[in-house]
């Protein structure tokens, strides 16, 4: 294109655009100062301009010369580089890289500009070093995961709170400590907080079942009268005088449970999140969908909006007669929705303060959205949270003084008259409380209350620290709009990173969606929809298949504690070997009095009591909250599936496993941790830490134990610890130091993870939290998560120059072919089987291959090369290596497909048997 055509061009562009810009401001702003005209004159003189220089060589390199000029200065009045005195000159290592920040910090603040997205203080507390900030071992690797996808992102921003987050179970690049995440932190309070309370509450439920004469194998009766229990503890713990010939047993887990309460609160506090006291008389609310479906039938809308304004009112007036009426056609609009339900959400956001959690609680489901204004949202919050109070000078006697009674909606227990839809009996009205339509499950409401106050404290507690400058950039998240501020960091942080826009948005987008993701994962809110029928089928899918594949898992789990053996040390870890007759008796009674180190172990960290949490096993990669009403087959279906996982669970001996190689692990580390304090000290609460093997330093570091930590634990393990010899006998965690306990706690926590290996949140890609997603994934999760836990890890520290790895990955292969062998050894009970058994199966290369496909350092190694040579002609070469029996390629062998096969060949049976095919 000519010369004259590109000044043709720009003009015309230039002059369009400036004066319909102008036009439009004019007409829909009423701005005074448009003037399309002059805007449109403007234009055509400066697009003529850019079109006699477009595609000029001479204007390219002026361009970029300015683009590069442009980061220099910019770089200078950051203080990022040395200004320069003479003429700017651009070598190669000078310009500040385009594709993000190395070196000198990219997310840097300049304090000049004035668009920030956060505010000068804020956008200075996001300036830091990009080699300050430590980047996730694995690279392109990490893709597929979300704690990979943070820590190793371009952005020092991002990996830093992709750390403070989730675990980066692989390590840092520069094997430098890996802080507590809020997830590592999390998980330690609620093991410790569930554990004690299910250690007095569930002997005590069991013994109140056996009172009533049931049959050990009338799984039904057994089942009813453990509900009616967990009924009865919930009347207990609300009812503020208590009948004096309630059941002891009742007593003792209500106890159990205002102790637990009480503990949460206390945490609560300390974190900020609230500054009142435990209430005794206090259970969350949390909607009973069955119930609530039932008078859904029975009573008319408006007589059931009539009844919740009446409740309104009785409890707080100052509302005011239409602004109860309104909040109450909202209230049993949202609460009729199968889902999360609203009352959970209002009453967890009044009790941590949470002024935007509140509001959009009462938004998410209702349809229609204008009913309460933000304004009297806000109002609402005020009164109800009890804000208001602190502004009188007196409190209301008949009001309450107590905080945490203040923090409710409505009165749960005044009972109200209300009108049916149809007489029935000769009844025209119903007696109902508010508290009616909600679980009266002690249990589950626990349980529910822990898995979402665990994470919210964590959050609350947890701090993000500047590496570069030491300052706190967010003291705890403890709100919604803590999390919405440290979002417009993470957003303020790629705007200034050098590059393109559009280069950039792509990673700022999904590093968002990671937060977010985290936020709701770790605090127990529901990712994706668990109350659709496709939803519910997929746990139902999943727990037959779990019924059906993992009866024989029990013995693959004994392989797993080669792991624990190698990384502890063989003289730590034998020296330590619990007792298998003591283990029975303590997963029996919830006692372990015969070994003083594994109680003292198990009552600090609740670590290795799942054999004591019935049906609420801490899931991480299920969590059932929200899961809303199901039909009546549906619920019969549910409480079957329930039973066959129990029953496998144990029989399988996987829980029983499981909870010993727990325990044994934490008696390991333990003496493990005793021996490098040992090892290490140079005199009295003195440490020289260079006497530990650089490789033991860095596996420690990569489970948040540097060297100021091992300090700290050190120190309280020798001078308050029991030694019989060289073996430590107990630890008496009493007189340790409260931040010492603190530590250990989630060190444990995390070092048990890595030896008996659990899933963190931030192991999987996001999409595999869907529950259908979950269904195709189910048993092989803990592949994926071995990923960066396993094989990344162990090529991070050292797999072909640190002998004690190599004796892992050997020991891991040998006892991968020996559990190998056993499976296989179950079809030499025909002639055919026996000949495979002994030509096919015991080859040495097949032996090496299989056992290498059962270990955890190799992961999703087999799965992936077999879907890959499936489609070559050499073929799958790992069989059936996996531990449920279903084949290891990544696709067609889930455990899904496989019952699909599974049901068209029983079909295809059945019908040729029905037909009398067979045979013919």
């Amino acid at each position: 294109m000519g010369m004259a055509a590109r000044v043709g061009i720009g003009a015309a562009s230039g002059a369009i655009s400036n004066a319909s810009v102008d036009w439009a401001s004019a007409a829909l702003t009423d701005n005074p100062y448009a003037d399309p005209f002059l805007a449109g004159g403007a234009g055509a003189i400066f697009g003529a301009l850019g079109g006699a220089l477009a595609r000029s060589a001479g204007s390219q390199f002026e361009s970029s010369l300015a683009h590069e000029i442009g980061n220099r200065f910019e770089a200078e009045n950051r203080r990022l580089i040395p200004p320069r005195s003479e003429t700017p000159r651009f070598d190669d290592d000078d310009i500040l890289p385009v594709s993000g920040p190395t070196g000198s910090g990219g997310a840097a603040r300049n304090t000049q500009k004035r668009d920030s997205l956060i505010g000068d203080d804020a956008g200075e507390l996001i300036r830091m070093r990009d080699e300050d900030v430590g980047r996730g071992f694995g690279g392109w690797l990490r893709k597929g995961d979300v704690t990979g996808q943070m820590t190793t992102d371009a952005n020092p921003v991002t990996r830093m709170i992709g750390a403070n987050f989730f675990e980066e179970t692989a390590g840092f690049t520069d094997h430098s400590v890996v802080p507590d995440s809020v997830n590592s932190k999390m998980t330690a309070m609620h093991r410790k907080y569930v554990g004690d309370f299910n250690v007095e509450f569930i002997p005590a439920k069991k013994a109140y079942i056996s009172e009533g004469g049931q049959f050990s194998l009338n799984l039904a009766a057994r089942g009813r009268r453990g509900d009616e229990f967990n009924s009865l503890v919930s009347a207990y713990i609300r009812d503020p005088a208590p009948s004096p010939d309630t059941s002891p047993h009742v007593v003792k887990a209500g106890n159990a449970l205002r102790k637990s309460m009480a503990n949460f609160a206390r945490e609560m506090k300390e974190a900020g999140l609230w500054s009142g006291s435990a209430d005794e008389n206090y259970l969350p609310y949390i909607a009973n969908h069955a119930k609530i479906s039932q008078l859904d039938e029975l009573i008319h809308q408006d007589a059931m909006e009539a009844f919740f304004k009446a409740a309104i009112i009785k409890h707080s007036p100052e509302l005011g007669d239409d602004l109860a009426k309104r909040m109450a056609r909202g209230y049993w609009g949202n609460i009729r929705k199968a889902g999360y339900g609203i009352d959970d959400g209002l009453s967890r956001s009044l009790h941590l303060n949470d002024r935007e959690a509140f509001k959009q609680s009462f938004f998410e489901n209702l349809d229609n959205k204008n009913l309460l204004t933000d304004e009297e949202l806000e109002k609402v919050f005020d009164t109800l949270s009890g804000l208001m109070d602190e502004t009188k000078k007196s409190v209301e006697p008949s009001k309450g003084v107590g905080y945490l009674k203040r923090r409710t909606l409505m009165d749960y227990n005044e009972q109200f008259s209300v009108p049916l839809r149809v007489p029935s009996n000769g009844q025209t009205h119903m007696k109902l409380k508010v508290s009616d339509l909600f679980e009266d499950d002690a249990e589950l409401l626990f349980h529910r209350y822990a898995r979402t106050m665990s994470g919210r404290v964590s959050f609350a507690k947890q701090q993000f620290i500047n590496p570069t400058s030491g300052e706190v950039m967010m003291d705890g998240i403890k709100s919604e709009t803590d999390l919405a501020k440290l979002m417009n960091m993470v957003r303020e942080s790629y705007r200034l990173m050098p590059g393109n826009y559009n280069d950039k948005k792509e990673a700022m987008e999904n590093a968002l969606r990671n937060i977010e993701f985290g936020w709701k994962r770790i605090n127990g809110i529901p990712v994706f929809d668990n109350s659709g029928a496709y939803a519910k089928w997929a746990r139902r899918i999943k727990a037959a298949q779990f019924i059906r594949l993992m009866s024989n898992m029990g013995l693959n789990q004994v392989q797993e504690g080669w792991k624990l053996i190698s990384l502890t040390g063989f003289r730590a870890s034998l020296s330590q070997l619990p007792a298998i007759r003591t283990m029975v008796a303590g997963i029996n009674s919830g006692a372990f009095k015969q070994d003083k180190l594994l109680r003292e172990l198990t009552d600090m960290t609740g670590i290795g009591l799942e054999g004591l949490w019935n049906k609420f096993d801490f899931r991480l990669d299920e969590d059932r909250i929200g899961e809303g009403l199901s039909s009546r087959i549906g619920q019969k279906v549910d409480a079957a599936l329930e039973a066959g996982q129990q029953l496998t669970a144990q029989v399988s001996f996987m829980r029983a496993i499981s909870d010993y190689q727990q325990r044994w692990a934490m008696k390991a580390i333990t003496q493990q941790i005793a021996a490098m304090a040992r090892k290490a000290k140079i005199g009295d609460d003195a440490f020289d830490f260079s006497k530990i093997k650089l490789r033991d330093r860095e596996r420690l570091a990569s489970i948040g134990l540097g060297d100021r930590d091992a300090q700290l634990l050190f120190k309280n393990l020798l001078n308050h610890s029991e030694f019989d010899g060289g073996k430590i006998v107990g630890v008496n965690v009493g007189k340790w130091d409260a931040e010492a306990v603190s530590k250990f706690r989630t060190f444990m926590g995390r070092y048990t993870d890595r030896l008996v290996q659990a899933n963190d949140y931030g192991a999987l890609s996001k999409w595999m939290s869907h529950p259908v997603a979950s269904m195709f994934t189910q048993f092989r999760s803990f592949v994926f998560g071995a990923w960066a836990k396993s094989t990344l890890w162990t090529a991070n520290h050292g797999i072909l120059k640190d002998p004690r790895m190599m004796v892992m990955v050997m020991g891991e292969l040998a006892a991968g072919t020996a559990t190998y062998v056993v499976r296989q050894a179950g079809q030499t009970s025909t002639d055919d089987g026996f000949d495979k058994f002994w030509e096919e199966d015991m080859k040495p290369e097949n032996l090496i291959k299989n056992g290498f496909a059962r270990t955890a350092t190799a992961s999703v190694v087999p799965m992936f090369a077999d879907s890959l040579l499936m489609m070559t002609p050499i073929g799958p070469q790992f069989g059936n290596a996996r531990s449920s029996g279903s084949p290891t390629e990544t696709f067609f062998g889930t455990p899904a497909a496989d019952q699909i096969n599974s049901a068209r060949a029983f079909s295809s049976g059945l019908m040729d048997i029905a037909f009398g095919t067979t045979g013919t």
